[in-house]
This record gives C-alpha cells, sequence and structure tokens, in this order.
C-alpha cells in the first residue's frame, strides 16, 4: 500500500509552525485523519492545524 505524506501547519494565538505526518493512501477521509493526525503529534486540537498538502510517496 503506498503512503502519503501530508504537510500541515499548527496555527495557534497567530504563532504557526510546520510538520509532516504519513498515512496509508486509501484511508477514507483523508483530510480529516490527516487533521487529527498532525493534532495528536503537535498536541493540539484539529481547528489548529491546516493541511498545506499531500504527495504520494
Amino acid at each position: 500500500m503506498p503512503y502519503v505524506r501530508v504537510d500541515y501547519a499548527k496555527i495557534v494565538n497567530g504563532v504557526s509552525s510546520q510538520g509532516s505526518v504519513m498515512l496509508l493512501a486509501h484511508e477514507e477521509e483523508l483530510v480529516k485523519e490527516a487533521k487529527m493526525e498532525a493534532a495528536k503529534k503537535e498536541g493540539t486540537v484539529s481547528d489548529n492545524v491546516k493541511i498545506l498538502g499531500f504527495k504520494e510517496i
């Protein structure tokens, strides 16, 4: 199964940081899942995460 690298930005109180998470490409609702994984990685809520892009690897 191919993986997708999801680039995201975390924005809290006007301060942003960027990162990425890896997800399986077949997952349903990829954007929602990506926001949840990024939020978990960053220790924040998904409302503070903006997805910047996807890249299949």
